[in-house]
């Protein structure tokens, strides 16, 4: 049978026992050893477990009674006399219950012999209220507990009111650890020996005598019967006795307990007792956290940064508070020991709670962020904060509490400003696709969002930054050769088979991953694209030009310039992203020119038509609309562009007819969707007509 949860010490011809109860978080093959006479045999358990003890120890056998015959068997075969079980906090349960069934005594240090009291360390263990001594009790026993610990002073005081032949010691310098303390001032010896051999004890009872009248009017209260409200009148009537250190312990239990309401009074009344320690600061801020007071937690938290001893504490402390707050516009994922940190910024339009992940090495802890708005990071994470500042602190905290060596941010689109923005205040490095990199800008998407322009990167610039543009989208690349030639330690790699979306670009090419590796190795990066060094001539005119002053005409040459060079899948791309930014005569001059290079493709007629829908040439749109109604692949799309011009010149019966046909034409497709929806509103557009004729 495996004894690991028992160890044997017998000492020949002894005829005293003592049996060591071990507490909670004991691993197996550890055990409490208490000290006591070389005269004495002991028997040292550990049931390995937060079970109280209930269950008995498993490797004697399955239930509490296993064990308690084996130590009957044990006991009858080494013929002990006497027997004493010696145990601390669950320890000291332990050896109560098992002295109550063996018939013996036993010392409590600690003792909550009472499971699932109110505030309890038992309740922690989410054990429900029971009383296992209601038809059984020790032989003798010896109760000691402290003064800062309610629970333990109440349960003992009520126990020994109950049981004969039971003493009472309350210590009025300790809380929980009564035998830590007792050890520690040399008396635990002492104490153990003198109980064991019968000695007088009365040199330990000065705080009883004393106080025994104020005990008594506790002791006739059941456990159970444990609530704030008695433990606010305990308070009361004990606080002048209780030391200073030991309050700030009874606090920080409570905290634990979430007994808050008494938790803050302590610790108030001791600031206004001895001024604003430390050690009563950080118990507050902890409070303060736990009772969701985040904004008080952490100006408590921040107020001990410079503190040397609470520096770590604090950090700590400022963390905790942020990922208690945090919603899902943050999520973590830290990897114990990881010296880098990659940050990824989420792009627009990324719904709440779902995230942008770029493929990363597995040893790189994770900061996942999304602000899930348009609002381009500009006010931060709202979860983590009112302002960008606050949110920056939160990662800083973060950072530093870590101790990451390395710190990047990643992302596309408004996600690459966002990486850049924040890299740029933490000082740390960045690697931006389609970066965006000033709001506002001609041809823009922030421009779309109805964000004005605003240079963010004038005093503060990344550590270091990679950027990766795509050769059809003017914009990223004129405002990326601008600040790669600004920032010291930038490097600008410009894709021509791309436009916006470098980052899906370099996916499907299955190159992402190893140019994120390869960057965050400090490997060379001109395997990735040769355009920049083929073409310098070509990208050498817009060098130095400030991204304000990009406009139509600057748009305009860099596709004179450059237009060879962009394949045509990405030219049909740049003249769609130009219609939708309102570069309407780029966007003209693109199609008309791809069309005469490429021939009248449907994919180019159907963008002129919606170009010349947008221009207000609805006759044009129009007829190019109708060129697409004979082929199988746009005729849908043909309808739909058909009957957005009719609907907004009020043709309702031709826009109907023209809806019915899309509905008939199909019936899973977003655009029937949509034609249903419109086909109602037209009626009763028609309808609203009839009614006024």
């Amino acid at each position: 049978m495996d004894r690991a949860g028992v160890e044997f010490s017998i000492i020949e011809c002894s005829t005293t026992c003592v049996i060591h109860f071990s507490s909670r978080g004991r691993k197996l093959g550890r055990f409490c050893r208490y000290p006591v006479s070389d005269k004495v045999s002991s028997i040292y358990l550990n049931p390995i477990d937060v079970g109280w003890y209930m269950d008995g120890i498993p490797s004697l056998g399955s239930t509490l009674q296993d064990s308690i015959d084996f130590l009957t068997d044990k006991i009858e075969f080494y013929k002990f006399e006497k027997v004493v079980c010696i145990g601390s906090s669950m320890g000291a349960f332990g050896a109560a219950l098992f002295a109550s069934r063996l018939n013996v005594a036993c010392i409590c240090f600690g003792p909550e012999l009472s499971l699932g009291v109110y505030s309890g360390f038992s309740a922690q263990n989410k054990m429900n209220y029971v009383d296992v001594f209601e038809k059984h009790q020790p032989a003798h026993s010896l109760f000691v507990a402290g003064l800062a610990c309610p629970t333990d002073t109440l349960v003992s005081s009520y126990y020994q009111s109950l049981w004969e032949n039971s003493k009472l010691i309350v210590v009025p310098e300790i809380g929980h650890e009564t035998a830590r303390y007792l050890k520690d001032n040399n008396e635990l010896e002492s104490l153990i020996n003198d109980y064991i051999h019968g000695k007088v004890l009365s040199k330990y009872f000065d705080f009883i005598n004393e106080k025994q009248e104020f005990l008594s009017i506790f002791s006739k209260e059941t456990p159970q019967k444990i609530s704030l409200k008695v433990l606010e009148d305990y308070y009361q009537v004990f606080k002048k006795d209780i030391i200073a250190s030991q309050k700030l312990w009874l606090a920080e239990h409570l905290t634990n307990r979430n007994v808050f309401s008494l938790a803050e009074i302590i610790l108030q009344e001791f600031i206004s007792d001895y001024g604003v320690l430390n050690d009563a600061v950080f118990e507050l801020a902890k409070l303060y956290r736990k009772m969701q007071r985040f904004d008080e937690s952490l100006a408590l938290f921040k107020s001990l940064e410079l503190e040397p001893e609470y520096n770590v504490k604090s950090l700590w402390g400022q963390s905790m508070v942020y990922k208690k707050m945090t919603k899902p516009g943050v999520q973590f994922s830290i990897i114990e020991g990881s010296r880098t940190c990659i940050i990824h910024f989420s792009s627009r339009q990324k719904a709440l709670g779902k995230f942008c992940r770029y493929p990363v090495p597995l040893d790189s802890s994770n900061i996942y962020i999304n602000p899930a708005d348009t609002g381009w990071y500009l006010n931060g994470i709202p979860s983590l904060g009112a302002t960008l500042q606050d949110t920056i602190d939160f990662l800083s905290i973060v950072i530093k509490f870590h101790k990451f060596e390395k710190v990047v941010c990643i992302g596309s689109s408004m996600g690459a400003f966002g990486a850049a923005l924040f890299a740029s205040r933490l000082n740390v490095e960045c690697i931006c696709f389609g970066p965006e990199l000033a709001l506002g800008g001609y041809g823009g998407l922030s421009a779309k969002d109805k964000m004005n322009y605003v240079n963010v990167f004038e005093k503060q610039q990344p550590a270091n930054s990679l950027l990766i543009t795509g050769l059809a989208c003017p914009t990223d690349t004129l405002i990326s050769i601008y600040y790669q030639s600004l920032w010291e330690n930038s490097k600008l790699i410009i894709l021509p088979s791309a436009g916006h979306e470098t980052d899906v670009y370099l996916k499907n090419e299955n190159n992402l991953e190893s140019i994120i590796a390869d960057y965050l190795s400090n490997k060379c990066l001109e395997v990735y694209s040769d355009f920049r060094y083929e073409k310098r001539e070509g990208i050498t005119p817009f060098y130095g030009l400030m991204p304000e002053m990009i406009n139509s005409k600057v748009l305009d040459d860099y596709y004179q310039i450059l237009g060879t060079e962009i394949i045509a899948t990405q030219k049909l791309k740049l003249a769609e992203l130009c219609t939708n930014r309102n570069v309407l005569p780029l966007a003209e001059k693109i199609l008309k020119g791809f069309i005469r290079e490429y021939g009248p493709l449907s994919e180019a007629i159907f963008l002129l038509a919606k170009l010349c829908r947008k221009m207000n040439d609805s006759d044009e749109a129009l007829m190019l609309f109708k060129q697409l109604e004979g082929n199988p692949e746009y005729r849908l799309q043909g309808l739909w562009g058909q009957s957005m011009i009719y609907h907004k010149a009020r043709n309702t019966d031709e826009a109907s007819r023209l809806y019915e046909l899309i509905i008939a034409g199909a019936a899973t497709l977003p655009i029937v969707r949509e034609s249903k929806k419109w086909l109602q509103k037209s009626n009763e557009l028609k309808l609203i007509e009839e009614e006024t004729v």
